[in-house]
Order: C-alpha cells, then sequence, then structure tokens
C-alpha cells in the first residue's frame, strides 16, 4: 500500500474483470471435479473490457488454479490475486465440462468506486409447490411479447420463463420465478427458444446427473445473466 501511494498517489488493485461464486456439487458435477473446489465464473465486470473475457474465459468455467498455486474457494482467489500488480499477466486454470484448459490473462486495474469482485447468490422466495413441469421441479412456458417488453429482454434472451419452482425439487433455491432460461450449456450446447427445446435436453438425462443452464433474471435480487447448475430429479 506504502509503495502504490509513493508510486501512483493510490492504491491500485488487480482484477481479472470477472464476478464470481464459491462451487456448489452440481457446479463441480458439471466441470468434471472429483472434489468440490475452485471458483466459478459468473459473467465479466466490465462487461465491454474484461481481460478474462478477451482471454478466452466463458461463464461457467471453474477457476482451480493461478499460476500453479490451487484455488479452492473465492477468498484464496482474492488473496492470490492481490498479490500481483495491475499490467502482470497470470496463468488460470479453469475446468470447463470435463477439460482442463489455461489462459493468460493480464490483470486490470480495479475501477474507482464500489465494484463487486464476487458475489454470492442469494435466494429468491418461492410460491407453494404445484405441478411440476419438468425434472427440474419447475414450471416453464415460453416467454411472451408483453413480459420481454416490459422486461426489456434482448431478442437472443427470449427462452422460456420460469413460472413456479417446487421447494422441494432439484431447482429450489437455484432457480426463482421470472427466470428466463436461454441456453443449455451442458451436457450439449442448445439454444432454448420453447419449452419442447429443454424438455428434449432433460428427456436425455438420467437421475442423478446434472445440467448447466444460462439464465437470466428479471426479478430482484436475480436481476442479470447467470450460470446455473442443477442435479436432474427422478
Amino acid at each position: 500500500v506504502m509503495e502504490d501511494l509513493i508510486k501512483h498517489g493510490r492504491v491500485r488493485a488487480p482484477v481479472l474483470g470477472i464476478s464470481i461464486t464459491e462451487v456448489q456439487p452440481a457446479d463441480a458435477k458439471v466441470a468434471g471435479l472429483q472434489r468440490i473446489e475452485g471458483v466459478m465464473v459468473q459473467g465479466f465486470n466490465p462487461s465491454d473490457g474484461s481481460p478474462a473475457e478477451k482471454a478466452g474465459l466463458e461463464a461457467g468455467d471453474v477457476i482451480v488454479a493461478i499460476d500453479g498455486r490451487p484455488v479452492d474457494r473465492v477468498s484464496t482467489l482474492q488473496r492470490i490475486v492481490r498479490t500481483h500488480e495491475p499490467g502482470e499477466t497470470v496463468a488460470v486454470d479453469v475446468m470447463r465440462f470435463g477439460k482442463r484448459q489455461q489462459f493468460r490473462i493480464k490483470l486490470m486495474e480495479r475501477a474507482e468506486g464500489p465494484t463487486q469482485v464476487a458475489r454470492t447468490p442469494t435466494v429468491a422466495p418461492t410460491p407453494p409447490p404445484k405441478a411440476e413441469g419438468t425434472r427440474l421441479g419447475i414450471t416453464v412456458e415460453p416467454v411472451s411479447a408483453d413480459f420481454a417488453r416490459e422486461t426489456n429482454l434482448a431478442t437472443d434472451d427470449r427462452g422460456v420463463r420460469v413460472t413456479e419452482v417446487s421447494r422441494s425439487g432439484p431447482a429450489a433455491r437455484l432457480l426463482a420465478p421470472g427466470d428466463v432460461i436461454t441456453d443449455v450449456l451442458f451436457p450439449a450446447k442448445r439454444k432454448v427458444r420453447t419449452t419442447a427445446d429443454l424438455q428434449a435436453v432433460l428427456g436425455g438425462l438420467k437421475s442423478g446427473d446434472a445440467v448447466s443452464l444460462r439464465v437470466v433474471g428479471t426479478a430482484e435480487p436475480l436481476v442479470g445473466v447467470r450460470v446455473v447448475n442443477v442435479p436432474i430429479g427422478e
């Protein structure tokens, strides 16, 4: 801190330009990890200049090492990154759907003002369980034109809207009413435009498998894009 103040007149904090969460059991399964470890990439910040995104990282990747040093949780990643300076390049190892890959990322300086280096998923209240339309314990319906207009959904984000979530289903505490499922990322990439698109993927999976979804939240506190990994129910 003292050296930064002398050289630059401020403390320069290095960042990868990502938003992250702790790895949950379904995340580890989708990533191909034997243990629950690492840090899951949820998105990029800033979206138009993230060095991690430019280097090739994708939402849903699980960071397992930086410069050969294991990353087991969010606090470990933050501690390792803070040992570097903005402008330095680090080697970042990730697990992506069972394959380990390495990317070289040039750290950027954190912008002044409040920023979100890591965010912890919050849970939206769920209504009493009713009919479950999918094996995820949710009911879904196509996004209507009115809903898309009210929520300013981009054309590419008009998938299927979650209307109900069973409190005892696999997606409880992971998905919420108002979420829009736009893509299946794993076990195979597929756009979700209709309920049939989603059901086709789920129908080919067995109990105990996991599916990785790109989700756009439209209701507080889960507004924005995130990756959700959900285990398959009976």
